[in-house]
């Protein structure tokens, strides 16, 4: 997968994979649009489907290649990008099951009038997904795509099965720790609101991400403390924080970017002068609003996340 939002990949982009990228776990060249042909269009949904069920990944639609490494960008005729969208679209539709939740497509010009069609699959939280046409499941590894066998289905079954216990088995181990002061600064004393937003693939998968290479490869918006703009930064085995405050020996609130892509905003209460802790309802409504906005914004600029595959608790 091309480390960089799809929207935003161009043609110089692509470039830069010619020589040098291989078809790998989550990358995949085709030099011809799928015709109308079952065997193509089985291929095409084999495709697609592996990464959903993988680790998600990209297939580029118009690069040849050799031995599995790009060496040409060959490009295919498109005479209508959303016409040819809808029909790729309708296709994966119809004969793959479950649904997936969300594939997403993008067009990069080439010269000549042609283009390199590029459909990326993210790795999806409802699978193992099963291709209609064959009755098949499809896997992928570095090798390529391949069908899953008996104990790779009930492993995938097992998993998504799992998920919910174990975001749920987060939640109780992070608000315990957080009640206990094991946090990645000192807070103030006071009562904790907490908001968590957790991208539902990460665990059931329980991918980890390297923040370090992946704020090197493309612009993020780091996770603020909930209600405030942090005033520092950190790094601990959990992953990369914001923090509110005068310095971390004293903090408000933190905002934290797990490796597995969760992100836990906490902020300490206002108190009033007889110690008792107060909420300013406006106010602490419009602080989630606006806090959760940036966490979502993150997940989508990582990619850990996608349209309804995430949990948000408070």
């Amino acid at each position: 997968m091309i480390l960089k939002q799809i929207d935003k990949i161009e043609l110089a982009d692509l470039e830069r994979l010619l020589g040098v990228a291989r078809e790998s776990k989550t990358l995949e060249f085709k030099q011809m649009m799928p015709a109308k042909s079952e065997k193509e269009v089985i291929q095409f949904l084999a495709a697609v489907s592996a990464f959903a069920n993988s680790a998600g990944g990209d297939l580029l639609i118009g690069i040849m290649a050799e031995d599995g490494v790009a060496t040409a960008i060959s490009g295919v005729p498109l005479a209508g990008f959303d016409d040819e969208k809808l029909r790729l679209e309708q296709l994966l539709a119809d004969n793959i099951e479950p649904r997936l939740p969300l594939v997403t497509f993008h067009s990069v010009p080439c010269g000549d009038e042609n283009h390199v069609l590029m459909v990326r699959a993210q790795r999806s939280w409802l699978s193992p997904h099963r291709v209609t046409k064959n009755d098949k499941f499809y896997g992928r590894n570095s090798a390529g795509k391949y069908p899953l066998d008996v104990g790779e289905l009930r492993n995938a079954f097992v998993l998504r099965e799992g998920i919910s216990d174990r975001i749920r088995e987060f939640r109780r181990d992070r608000l315990a720790k957080i009640a206990s002061g094991s946090t990645p600064c000192r807070l103030s004393p006071s009562t904790s609101i907490v908001l968590h937003v957790i991208p539902i693939p990460s665990f059931g998968d329980r991918r980890l991400i390297n923040v370090a290479e992946e704020l090197a490869a493309r612009p993020v918006t780091l996770p603020v403390p909930l209600g405030s703009r942090g005033a520092g930064h950190g790094v601990n085995l959990d992953g990369l924080f914001l923090y509110s405050g005068s310095s971390m020996a004293e903090s408000h609130g933190y905002g934290l970017l797990f490796r597995d892509g969760a992100i836990e905003g906490v902020k300490q209460l206002s108190v009033l002068d007889d110690g008792r802790p107060y909420i300013a309802g406006s106010v602490f409504e419009q602080d989630v609003i606006e806090t959760l906005k940036i966490y979502m914004k993150t997940c989508e600029q990582l990619e850990t996340s996608y349209a309804g595959s995430w949990v948000m608790t408070a």
